[in-house]
């Protein structure tokens, strides 16, 4: 029987968020449940834990390179703020010319 990788994801505390913990090799999801409590809540780490087939996780490709911000948000770091400034002193003078 063909096994498939799981990835697992703990809660520590309740309304706090889950964590990725690990991975596992499994034939099926209850067997997968099954060994994620073994290997990672045996000692009472934690409260929750999701067990998720790893192709059922949606990412990005990894031909992508590093993640690209969908819009320019520079005028919120110092450098673009000096950028702006100097942009509206730049306006008024061609207003006022």
């Amino acid at each position: 029987m063909a096994h498939q990788i799981y990835e697992v994801f703990l809660q520590t505390d309740r309304g706090e968020p889950f964590a990725q913990v690990g991975s596992l090799a499994a034939p099926d999801r209850e067997f997968a449940m099954c060994l994620a409590k073994e290997l990672f809540s045996r000692r009472g780490e934690g409260v929750a834990l999701w067990v998720v087939p790893r192709g059922e996780i949606l990412s990005t490709p990894l031909d992508e390179g590093s993640l690209v911000a969908a819009s320019d948000r520079t005028y919120r770091l110092g450098e673009g703020y000096r950028i702006t400034v100097e942009k509206r002193r730049r306006l008024k003078g061609a207003r006022a010319s």
